[in-house]
């Protein structure tokens, strides 16, 4: 696929890479919509259960590509930054809607709308050289940017978010694993693999019961009450279905024999 990435595919699995490596991955507009359409078109492409995000050359994202912003400042119209923020956000909305889980792969530089894509997976493992910062705020505009204000508390915590949204200081892979945002820390070499390993572990469920799982994780429940809501009902349209009556049944039968101490 063109316009700064691709797609590869494997059985149930598909890995999008950011290919832009002379620009250590950095988001122009093009690629902002490409991926933008890549991410809403899920939705439609139940053959596809996981997707891995990862970046090559360097870096996983740099960020937004400056020399775009830059222009856009130059020329002094609010409108065209209005744009770019809307157009951005439309990104990690379509990103946090995708009903496949979305597993991120980082190595290198993750900054600004390059956190915030790594922030918008369901699950993030990095390499070793990993570094993620919160990029605007060291700029000379708000660290509150692009959906980082709200998916970034609800991974570290509110304390640990607002240090890294007020300082824009660089957190590394060590760091984000002790604070819960990586689930493992590996040698690059190691991370398609890790990620893959972590989709079979997803593809050994059931598809709806997956796609309904991350509906839950994603909705913003205001209340212990209403996030009860949201899972009794999804239990309810689940509990009929063949798939929940072929694990329990293999459950049942594997309980039943390590009972007997077979």
């Amino acid at each position: 696929m063109s316009a700064g990435f691709r797609v590869a595919r494997d059985g149930a699995v598909e890995t999008l890479t950011l290919d832009r490596s002379a620009r250590l991955n950095a988001l122009d507009m093009t690629m902002i919509a490409t991926l933008t359409d890549y991410f809403t078109g899920l939705a439609e492409r139940a053959e596809v259960r996981c997707v891995l995000l990862a970046g090559s050359g360097r870096s996983f994202c740099s960020g937004l590509d400056l020399s775009a912003w830059s222009g856009l400042l130059d020329r002094g119209s609010v409108a065209d930054v209005i744009d770019v923020q809307e157009r951005a956000g439309r990104l990690i909305r379509a990103m946090r809607a995708a009903p496949q889980p979305l597993i991120g792969l980082a190595h290198g530089h993750a900054a600004g709308i390059g956190f915030a894509m790594l922030l918008a997976c369901d699950l993030r493992f990095g390499a070793r050289t990993l570094a993620m910062n919160v990029a605007s705020v060291r700029i000379g505009l708000s660290g509150a940017d692009v959906g980082i204000s709200f998916l970034l508390p609800r991974i570290v915590g509110e304390g640990r978010a607002a240090d890294l949204m007020l300082t824009g200081r660089v957190m590394r892979a060590e760091e984000a694993l002790a604070a819960g945002l990586l689930a493992d820390v590996v040698e690059e070499h190691d991370l398609r693999e890790c990620g893959l390993r972590a989709a079979a572990d997803i593809l050994r469920n059931a598809p709806l019961g997956v796609r309904m799982t991350k509906s839950a994780l994603a909705a913003s429940a205001s209340s212990l009450k209403s996030a009860m809501a949201i899972e009794d009902r999804q239990q309810i349209m689940l509990v009929s279905t063949d798939d929940h009556r072929e694990a329990l049944a293999a459950f049942r039968e594997k309980r039943t024999a390590v009972f007997a101490g077979r």
